[in-house]
């Protein structure tokens, strides 16, 4: 179908006005130019704010899968087994570490920015496909152009579309197969389908969830077998079942073949849809003011998120669109179950309900917040812009009530997209932490203490930044914890070398950078004076606290420096009672201690090899909470090698 361009002027207009040559000019283009401009201004601005945002524990997370798919691709058959992450994510995450080799990254640094950078202009791209599908249901360049912007300034969903290499990825792709789905359903072809097949599994690799998407496309595309007349032609059944055959066969393949952990044994998707319900993650949410277990929490969990975290106009907007197609299919039930944009609708109402039913009903394991669900933001944004196209029409034309329905609608939509971007800069870089006015967000760590703030612990990127501007030179001592470990691997490195995570010195000499996902009222930080906060809507995201003046003094550089020279001294004796072969080449990386001639006097005194990796999370999960691993000698297969003269101990280097 081809739709009117909306800035083209009437034929009888006379280009004299500055304003007519504008829209004269604009009607020569493609539509879609408007868009792309206002794109290209948000990609512009993410190479200047990605370094903004800390680095979380999910970010190396899903890294460190990428790499044992490749491993496994490579023939490692165990690389996979002990990954729980292994159902999701290569589809999206696999192009990222190409990129990174490719442009022969290998600071951390360099590779976290790289992966922000690509991670928004995927979802970009995403922004880009809500455009067309907004363009193609109603045939307008200014309707579609604030679905886009709708689907852009959610605060919370804009961070994530930084920092974010799960959720956001996949909210992008959901909206892509929805735009794609509108498409192969009024092309009306096989071939479209199979298209449509591939994304919805590319979908589904990214986040398990997509395969809602299976059902729904195919219990839509059996709908056309009713209308259809006879069997032949291009609206007969035999293309209505061709087309279905060709989606879920396109759909199996693409899967298939971009989820590894099948390639062995395909029935392992039984256990990825299993997972939906039994994450094995369990942590513990602030709700309502109580801490619950994420595998407890109550059935109006992820819609009292929803509710109290989207800006209000999508909500209002969204509940009215769906208001006004179900007031039209009631009114006309066959126009609801034939391929039209009424049906689309109710597509879209039903895509938004029945997760958020299906995760009550099966107790799904949900925490930080509904970003799980964060794909449910495209029907809304979605529905929220088919308000603002029906609703004028439900008056009668020419009347009072249809223009102030128009230009009301218009204008407080304007009001509210104005309002969702202020919001996004006055809380930069705290856009994760959004919360909109349907909760008190004016008492004093009110929030706080009644829902989870600052999950990502993205907040402590800026507690280390305040520590490096207040000790300009010399080492800074913070108290080891993983989430401020992994958020230091976004400083430059000079930077990075200055924080020193201080494991065996005194509490209290070191700094504590604490966030409130992490417990701000442990009562040890009540004798500790605090240095630095970041406060959002009053409450407390991060603190960071000092101790005795903070762990740069004088007598902790020297205790310092007096146990680096030790290890220094020590060094050349290890290299005589052992030898030591790393194995950096092959697939697996390893680290071999021989003595030959070997004997029980050897081992009297213990030798570890301490390795710090550059993502904590690329260690075994049981040596994380150290923030290391520790090759050690002294292991019980050297100490039974003994017996044969020779000590050996080989163990596996993190990646």
């Amino acid at each position: 179908m081809q739709f009117p361009n909306p800035f083209a002027p009437p034929p009888s207009l006379h280009l004299h006005s500055a304003g007519a040559r504008v829209r004269a000019l604009a009607a020569r283009g493609p539509h879609f130019l408007w868009a792309l401009a206002i794109l290209a201004i948000f990609a512009a601005f993410v190479p200047f704010v990605a370094d903004d945002y800390g680095a979380g524990p999910d970010d190396s997370d899903q890294r460190r899968t990428t790499l044992a798919n490749l491993r496994y691709i490579m023939g490692d058959a165990a690389a996979l087994r002990s990954d729980h992450n292994r159902y999701y994510g290569v589809a999206f995450e696999t192009p990222l570490l190409l990129a990174e080799r490719a442009l022969g990254l290998t600071d951390s640094r360099d590779i976290y920015l790289l992966r922000r950078v690509l991670t928004h202009l995927f979802f970009l791209c995403g922004a880009f496909a809500c455009y067309l599908l907004a363009y193609r249901l109603f045939g307008s360049v200014p309707l579609a152009l604030i679905a886009m912007l709708l689907f852009l300034l959610h605060p919370r969903l804009y961070a994530h579309s930084i920092f974010n290499t799960k959720d956001a990825p996949f909210l992008a792709m959901f909206m892509i197969a929805l735009w794609l789905a509108h498409w192969a359903f009024s092309k009306n072809s096989v071939w479209a389908f199979a298209l449509l097949g591939v994304a919805v599994a590319l979908a589904t690799n990214v986040r398990i969830m997509g395969a809602i998407l299976v059902p729904a496309a195919l219990g839509l595309r059996l709908l056309d077998l009713f209308p259809a007349d006879g069997w032949r032609g291009p609206n007969g059944r035999g293309r209505v079942m061709a087309s279905a055959a060709a989606f879920a066969a396109a759909a199996a393949c693409a899967y298939f073949i971009s989820a590894p952990y099948l390639w062995r044994d395909p029935l392992s998707f039984i256990d990825a849809a299993k997972s939906l319900s039994s994450h094995p993650t369990v942590v513990g949410e602030f709700y309502r003011g109580r801490f619950i277990p994420s595998d407890a929490l109550p059935w109006h969990y992820i819609p009292t998120w929803i509710w109290i975290t989207t800006p209000p106009i999508t909500l209002l907007f969204a509940a009215l669109g769906a208001a006004v197609a179900v007031r039209r299919a009631a009114a006309n039930p066959q126009d609801a179950l034939r391929n039209t944009d009424l049906r689309f609708a109710l597509a879209l109402i039903a895509l938004f309900a029945l997760p958020i039913v299906g995760v009550a009903a099966l107790g799904a394991n949900m925490y930080n917040g509904w970003r799980h669900m964060h794909f449910l933001y495209a029907p809304l944004a979605l529905l929220a812009a088919y308000a603002l196209h029906w609703l004028p029409r439900e008056f009668k034309p020419g009347t009072l009530r249809r223009s102030f329905a128009r230009w009301g609608a218009l204008a407080l939509m304007c009001a509210g997209l104005a309002a969702s971007l202020a919001a996004i800069i006055q809380l930069h870089p705290n856009q994760h932490d959004y919360f909109n006015f349907f909760v008190d967000r004016e008492t004093p760590e009110g929030l706080r203490k009644r829902y989870t703030m600052d999950y990502w612990r993205i907040a402590k990127i800026q507690g280390l930044r305040r520590l490096l501007e207040l000790h300009p030179s010399g080492p800074i001592f913070v108290h080891p914890n993983i989430p401020t470990l992994t958020s230091s691997y976004i400083l430059p490195p000079h930077q990075r070398r200055r924080i020193i995570l201080d494991a065996d010195g005194d509490m209290s000499n070191n700094y504590h950078i604490v966030s409130s996902y992490e417990g701000l009222d442990n009562p040890i930080y009540s004798e500790m004076d605090e240095v630095h906060s970041v406060k959002i809507y009053n409450s407390s995201a991060l603190a960071v606290y000092g101790g005795n003046g903070g762990a740069a003094s004088e007598e902790d550089i020297a205790r310092f420096m007096e146990e680096y020279a030790a290890l220094t001294a020590a060094e050349p004796d290890a290299r005589a009672r052992y030898d030591i072969h790393l194995n950096l080449d092959g697939p697996e990386k390893t680290a071999a201690f021989v003595k030959s001639p070997c004997s029980a006097d050897d081992l009297a005194h213990r030798f570890l090899l301490r390795i710090v990796p550059v993502s904590v999370n690329d260690l075994p999960e049981r040596h994380r909470p150290r923030g290391c691993e520790s090759a050690d000698f002294w292991h019980q297969r050297a100490r039974e090698a003994v017996q044969t003269g020779i000590c050996l101990n080989i163990v596996s280097l993190p990646d």
